[in-house]
């Protein structure tokens, strides 16, 4: 009667410290998937951005009126009258 209720123990010891690694070994594999999910979500963040930068760029491009403009044939500079601005 004592080595059953001894090898029970020790069963139910083994299961226990089975399950435990499992356990531990999931919330390392949850940890590790979460800091993958917080990367992954900064670079979507950050493509959201320069989508949004080259679309105002692309539709500047495609405007009307940007796409009458041309380049000056010249380009005239006036001198500098001194200090303009003070009283």
């Amino acid at each position: 009667m004592q080595y059953i209720t001894v090898a029970l123990i020790a069963l139910a010891s083994l299961f226990y410290l089975t399950q435990s690694g499992r356990v531990a070994q999931k919330g390392e594999q949850i940890n590790a998937l979460q800091e993958k999910q917080e990367q992954l979500q900064a670079e979507n963040d950050r493509l959201k951005v320069e989508a949004a930068r080259l679309m105002s760029l692309k539709s500047i491009k495609e405007n009307a009126k940007v796409k009458e403009m041309v380049p000056p044939s010249e380009v005239n500079y006036l001198p500098e009258a001194g200090n303009v601005a003070s009283k």
